[in-house]
């Protein structure tokens, strides 16, 4: 099958595949939401994103989303319940103010923030869209749980745009290939 494909704000997308009115989740956008608003402007996607770590929060708040683009502060999990997020701590002990994770390897730790958490099904209730035509995810090593989460329903999107976290030590490449 030959497949237009574009680098669209970093991220490579089958521009074949869009369509006017396509619905699509954006889990984990920090700062950044350049590939939401040109897929928004270019294709009239509707996008729905969510990250809901106080950086990100703040952040989108100031900005002028275009008509198509919500943002809920939200964390996608494989289950809908309030969690804890830790902020990542880098190779030199230097914690992020901007990614945080649910890995269970930082449970120990008391500097965890609580979030509200959904799967993609209970998400896709409570916005009344029947379906997702591309899932977007950086969500720090939480989007295994939402795979096997949509794995085990009957969503099917079209595209999936993934960065994959298995460098964190108890994740492994293992996971990510299964």
């Amino acid at each position: 099958i030959n497949m237009t494909t574009e680098n669209i704000s970093g991220w490579d997308v089958a521009t074949d595949l869009l369509d006017q009115q396509d619905i699509a989740y954006s889990f984990g956008i920090c700062d950044d939401i350049g590939f939401e608003k040109d897929i928004v402007e270019r294709f009239n996607v509707f996008v729905y994103a969510f990250d809901p770590t106080p950086y990100s929060v703040n952040w989108i708040a100031d900005q002028k989303l275009p008509q198509n683009l919500n943002f809920y502060p939200w964390a996608a999990s494989g289950k809908d319940g309030n969690f804890f997020l830790y902020p990542r701590v880098n190779n030199k002990g230097k914690k992020s103010s901007t990614m945080f994770t649910f890995h269970e390897q930082e449970k120990c730790r008391d500097d965890g923030i609580k979030v509200e958490a959904f799967s993609i099904n209970s998400m896709m209730k409570k916005l009344g869209n029947e379906k997702i035509d591309i899932l977007k995810m950086d969500i720090e090593g939480a989007e295994y749980d939402v795979i096997d989460c949509m794995l085990d329903s009957d969503i099917r999107p079209k595209m999936l745009l993934i960065e994959f976290h298995h460098r964190f030590k108890g994740i492994g490449k293992q996971k990510t290939c299964n």
